[in-house]
């Protein structure tokens, strides 16, 4: 499994796009951090991790009747 080879190489935190709950909750257990539903460079991404300015988005999915 990816989770258990990225937490036994050090992997802190994990910043990615797409990301459903199961795969939250399994890289928490593990003591990664996941920062889901990042869009643009990953470059950017990492920039603004290091600056503090990376948000943990945890509402990824919009309802279609209402905007959320």
């Amino acid at each position: 499994d990816l989770i258990p080879l990225l937490a036994r190489n050090g992997v802190k935190v994990l910043i990615a796009g797409g990301m459903g709950e199961r795969a939250k909750n399994l890289l928490v257990e593990a003591g990664i951090l996941p920062y889901p539903g990042n869009e643009g460079p990953a470059d950017q991404a990492y920039a603004d991790y290091l600056e503090g300015k990376l948000v943990m988005k945890t509402n990824l999915f919009r309802c279609s009747c209402c905007g959320d």
